[in-house]
């Protein structure tokens, strides 16, 4: 019942009804306020994130097609955006956090260009591992990152998605053994 409301909503949208939208934001405000509030940690910057997801939803809408749930295709972007924006954020404090070393003794400068060169490393394989993702099925690729990067537990990945626990427990292994072997190439 739920995915034909969504559809019928998205449709009546895409069909000029500019105000069966306030029905999808009212249907997911929450779920994407709480992805918000677990990615930044500020009620402020969870309801800046929610509004700018729903901004980008709306501008995107006449791409969802209707494969699969609406709600697994509005989290993909929510999360994606999410990721990006927190790691736009993280590289900024970085470049804060490294004019900062222009003090520290020459002692300490060794051990830094150490750990940049492993820094160098990590950031290469995290980079495989999300271009890997990316060739993933949308359904593996969102279990992965809803588990692993949103630190969501089988049980409310299940409830999101609104499929059984085991078929959650399922997409999660095969998603690694597909990326494993994706990686190993």
């Amino acid at each position: 019942m739920e995915r034909e409301d969504d559809d019928v909503l998205v449709q009546k949208v895409k069909n000029g009804d500019i105000d069966a939208f306030r029905g999808i934001v009212r249907r997911h405000t929450g779920r994407i306020y709480y992805l918000g509030l677990k990615f930044f940690h500020d009620h402020d910057n969870a309801e800046d994130f929610t509004q700018e997801v729903f901004l980008k939803i709306f501008k995107k809408l006449d791409s969802y097609k209707g494969k699969g749930l609406f709600k697994a295709w509005l989290y993909r972007i929510a999360f994606n955006c999410a990721v990006n924006q927190y790691h736009a954020e993280k590289a900024k404090r970085e470049v804060i956090r490294e004019v900062n070393i222009d003090h520290v003794e020459e002692d300490y400068l060794v051990d830094r260009r150490e750990s940049v060169e492993s820094g160098f490393l990590k950031k290469e394989r995290s980079r495989r591992v999300r271009e890997v993702l990316g060739e993933l099925p949308d359904t593996f690729a969102i279990v992965i990152k809803m588990f692993y990067y949103d630190g969501l537990c089988y049980k409310d990945i299940a409830r999101i998605m609104r499929v059984p626990l085991n078929t959650v427990k399922s997409f999660i292994f095969r998603a690694k053994k597909l990326i494993k072997k994706k990686l190993e190439l």
